[in-house]
């Protein structure tokens, strides 16, 4: 039985740890925090874009 309770003790903790993990919110270029989860992906879509996609003086190409 204790370890049972053991075993259910990690499970809430390791539960707890991945929402922690997940982005519910960031701060856009404008500086306003965004919560929606359409436009999280968007915004974080561009940035990488960005990122990966933007300077090809390297010779790399990427495609997203």
């Amino acid at each position: 039985m204790a370890i049972l309770m053991h075993l259910r003790s990690c499970m809430l903790i390791l539960i707890g740890k991945r929402r922690i993990r997940q982005v519910d919110r960031i701060r856009l270029s404008t500086g306003d925090w965004c919560t929606d989860p359409i436009v999280l992906g968007s915004d974080a879509t561009s940035y990488f874009k960005s990122i990966y996609c933007g300077d090809n003086s390297n010779g790399l190409s990427f495609s997203l």
